[in-house]
């Protein structure tokens, strides 16, 4: 368990380290949210990452090269699950693609299988995932000033020399449209 020390004048003392400390047991499911994935032949994946974060994680049938990835969010306002695909069969990475947010329990009952096959659609023909500028890398979410857009995975930093000094750059500077970045059920 993680903890942190405070000093104070007498003595030192041990405290709980923020939501380490809540994080011994994941949050409860409100209503069916984990038998409705159960259901979609999602199996639960909570890592102790995702526990400290307050998060579950979900990780569904393989499409391709792409993994569905379904993750809770129970602690939340308004309550969120979050379904998008993954490039490996593990939590955590890249979000790849259209993310589908449900903020009712009842939007994921109703609309996860639309969801489901638009992400399926999505792995099949990855070139709507591929970057419009350089047809090399795929597109992830990325989460901006004026919210989560779809940026070239190689929008990252590195380092090229220009006349023999070193300057910081990114490898790809593509951004795509070609499919929403984000679909809200509610």
């Amino acid at each position: 368990m993680a903890t942190r020390r405070t000093a104070t004048a007498k003595k030192m003392t041990k405290k709980p380290a923020g939501k380490a400390a809540r994080a011994e047991h994941p949050s409860p499911l409100p209503g069916d949210v984990a038998a409705i994935l159960k259901a979609a032949r999602f199996s639960e994946t909570t890592t102790e990452v995702s526990r400290a974060l307050g998060m579950r994680s979900f990780l569904g049938n393989k499409v391709g090269r792409w993994v569905l990835h379904a993750t809770s969010f129970p602690e939340r306002k308004g309550y969120a699950v979050d379904l998008v695909l993954n490039r490996r069969h593990a939590p955590g990475g890249n979000q790849y693609g259209t993310k589908h947010r449900f903020v009712t329990v009842d939007a994921l009952a109703r609309e996860q299988a639309d969801a489901m096959e638009d992400l399926k659609r999505l792995a099949k023909d990855d070139d709507l995932l591929k970057c419009p500028k350089c047809n090399l890398r795929y597109v992830i979410q990325k989460q901006g000033t004026r919210g989560t857009f779809l940026s070239c995975e190689g929008m990252q930093r590195v380092y090229r020399r220009v006349d023999g000094i070193k300057m910081k750059d990114v490898a790809c500077r593509g951004t795509s449209d070609r499919i929403p970045a984000v679909v809200i059920h509610r």
